[in-house]
């Protein structure tokens, strides 16, 4: 009975750790292989209207693969951790639609021509 026992312990130490292993590596197929681009953009939320837009921007992303690292309602922007490689605005604003608000990206300085003279020796 003992040596049945033991088998029995000695198989389920080996199936369990297998299941629980397997169904970790299939509930993140997506994930496995895949070079992560992983970049911090700042970004302009178009649309927010009081600080409790703030909340809505960061529930948006809840529970996806981009990380809302702050928003600030006075500057009306967001920084946002993702996978260049697998989001894009269009997706952002798929994600904030429903809470009225959509995300651009920050426009770039322009450089301003102050004094162009040549200067010839």
């Amino acid at each position: 009975m003992q040596d049945k026992a033991k088998k029995l312990i000695i198989i389920l130490s080996i199936i369990v750790p297998t299941i629980l292993l397997t169904s970790l590596l299939i509930s993140n197929k997506d994930n496995i292989g895949s070079k992560k681009n992983l970049v911090e953009e700042t970004v302009l939320v178009q649309g927010m209207v009081c600080s409790d837009c703030e909340g809505r921007v960061r529930e948006a992303f809840k529970g996806t693969k981009v990380t809302v690292l702050s928003v600030d309602y006075d500057s009306k922007k967001a920084v946002l951790r993702y996978d260049k490689g697998r989001f894009d605005f269009e997706w952002f604003n798929k994600q904030l639609i429903p809470f009225d608000l959509l995300v651009s990206p920050v426009p770039k300085d322009k450089l301003k021509l102050i004094d162009y003279k040549i200067r010839h020796y």
